[in-house]
């Protein structure tokens, strides 16, 4: 497995991106909306050097707005390299600072994450801190403190694509094209960052397919890593994010 891992990573993070959102990217808190504010960790090389693109997730992300009104989404700007061991923790600071900016003008408030592939290291670091591990690259260190989860109380809703720190049992199992995995990423989240994961577990949304080596110790398919976002999955998603903003999931 881990000769597949090695092989065939830098092809397995990269990822083809969609033409950019309208909604363009923050360096400040936005006003306080009423619906959602959706905060998006691209995955590797999907944010094409600033100009504002969801990548993969932006399917997503329009079906939310358009599920939520009055909700705004923004990108987390990060490096999004195959550096990893540089480009995580400044996406993880990134969207901490996004989260705890918009906490403090906007204490009441209701926040969404969602990230794929490195973004998914990104949303789950952000929230548990703690090392992530990456598939060849290693570890990125001791990684940061977890949120503070007074901030963390306002997330309604996470949901993560090809995790690659994915671990089974914490969050639910979304249904995907390709059947759910059931068994832990290679590098799942532990120590103290699988605990601070755990606290989230309600609110976590997880597709991972269980032929994506990546989020599920199994077969490697980069077909399947970048398979998720099929309409059924994109409507699963939304309404994953609509439920727990409804409070009926």
């Amino acid at each position: 497995m881990q000769i597949h891992l090695s092989s065939m990573l830098a092809g397995f993070l990269l990822a083809t991106t969609t033409s950019a959102s309208a909604v363009l990217p923050r360096t400040t808190p936005p006003p306080c909306v009423p619906g959602v504010y959706v905060v998006v960790a691209p995955g590797t090389f999907e944010y094409l050097e600033g100009n504002g693109t969801f990548g993969f997730q932006k399917p997503v992300v329009d079906a939310i707005l358009r599920k939520i009104p009055g909700s705004e989404a923004t990108v987390v700007i990060y490096p999004e390299s195959t550096d990893v061991k540089t480009s995580v923790p400044i996406g993880v600071a990134a969207t901490q600072k996004l989260l705890t900016d918009y906490y403090h003008a906007c204490p009441r408030s209701r926040t969404v994450l969602m990230g794929y592939s490195q973004g998914a290291i990104v949303t789950g670091s952000a929230l548990a801190g703690g090392p992530a591990y990456v598939p060849v690259f290693g570890s990125t260190g001791t990684g940061p403190p977890a949120l503070d989860r007074a901030i963390g109380e306002n997330v309604v809703a996470i949901v993560q694509f090809g995790d690659l720190n994915r671990v089974e049992g914490i969050g639910a199992d979304a249904d995907v094209s390709d059947k759910p995995c059931k068994i832990d990423s290679p590098y799942p989240r532990n120590g103290t960052a699988r605990a601070n994961w755990a606290y989230y577990d309600d609110k976590i949304s997880e597709f991972c397919a269980d032929s994506d080596g990546a989020c599920c110790n199994g077969q490697l398919n980069l077909f399947a890593h970048i398979g998720y976002f099929t309409t059924a999955n994109i409507e699963a998603a939304a309404n994953f994010v609509q439920g727990k903003f409804n409070g009926t999931l």
